[in-house]
This record gives structure tokens, sequence and C-alpha cells, in this order.
């Protein structure tokens, strides 16, 4: 055995000995160079950006909710932080944050109406009564998803009593519309005027 492999067997020894003495030197070690540490992280995670991500998919897949937990947490200390984070990473990558956000939207149709509709009637200080998307898909349902002026294929949904009029955003008030007669009617109430 040579000098080198005596050193390290002994060293090992003593560690296993005594775990708390040797805890407590690597926290005063980390305290006193944090700064050159975490570069030697950074780097070393760049460099194994693959390995990094295997690592995080199995942490993920192992326990999902402590990981959403961990994440909020640090969401909630660090917002300005993680606000810089999503902006690099879009700016870095905008065709893949732009196809992404375009199969959201088309796999989530009725749930991006519904969350629009919301939030202009939040804007214009309208009632809202909340509602399941299921439930507005009964009410278009009822109207065979045609459009309600004009008897077109209703791919929108319109406020009767417009929200600018001070219409509520209650599934009383919402029925199907196509795109032109909902552009044409707008704002108008009494209806009787957009369908002259």
């Amino acid at each position: 055995m040579t000098d080198r492999a005596k050193a390290v067997a002994r060293s090992k020894a003593y560690n296993e000995r005594h775990p708390e003495r040797r805890a407590a030197t690597n926290r005063a070690y980390y305290q006193r160079n944090k700064e050159k540490k975490a570069a030697f992280q950074r780097a070393w995670a760049v460099r194994n950006r693959e390995k990094v991500s295997a690592y995080m998919r199995k942490y993920r897949a192992a326990d999902p909710e402590k990981y959403a937990a961990r994440a909020r947490a640090f969401y909630a200390k660090n917002p300005a932080k993680c606000s810089g984070y999503s902006k690099a990473y879009q700016k870095r990558n905008r065709a893949k944050v732009a196809a992404a956000g375009a199969a959201y939207r088309k796999a989530h149709t009725e749930k991006r109406r519904e969350f629009e509709a919301r939030r202009r009637a939040r804007l214009r200080g309208a009632t809202i009564i909340p509602f399941t998307t299921e439930q507005l898909e009964q009410r278009l349902s009822m109207f065979g998803h045609r459009c309600w002026i004009c008897g077109a294929h209703g791919d929108e949904v319109d406020h009767v009593k417009p929200l600018a009029r001070g219409g509520a955003h209650i599934l009383a008030n919402l029925r199907p519309a196509c795109g032109t007669c909902n552009r044409r009617k707008n704002a108008t109430w009494p209806l009787m005027a957009a369908k002259e």
C-alpha cells in the first residue's frame, strides 16, 4: 500500500469515527468559500447538463407534490428572480415557447375562452358567478353550438348583455356566436341595433 493510500485510509477511518467533526469542518469550509463553491457547481452543471436533467426528471417523478411545494415556496420567496429566469428562458427559446403556447391553446380552447371572458369581466368590474368548463359546454350545447344571432357555427362565446353595458359574467348571459356577429355586435345594447 502506498503512502497516499495509507493516508486516505486513515482519513476515511477518522471521518467514520467522528462524523460530527467532519460535518462541522465541511460547513466551515463552505461558509468561507461560498462563491468559489457556487461557481464550481454552476460550471459542473453546464458541463453535465444531461446528467442534471436526468436527475431532476427522476426527482420530480419520485415525488411530484413535494417538488411542486418546493417550487411554490421558492417562487414565494424569490418572485423577481423567478421572473428573471422565465424571461431569460423565453428570450433564449422563442420558437419553443411559441410552439408550446400554441399547442396548449389548441388543446384547451374552451378553457382559454373562459379565462379570457373572466379576465375581461374583472377588468370591467362586472358581476362574476364562477362556473366550470363543463357547465359552459352544456350551456353552449343548448344552442347546438350555433351562433345565436345568425345561426352559423358559433366558435366564440358572447355576453348577450355586453360587459361594457353592465352585463354579468354568468352562464345565463352567455351564448355561442360566430366571430363576425360577435365583432359586429361588440358592445351594442339592446341587440336589435346589431341585427340591422
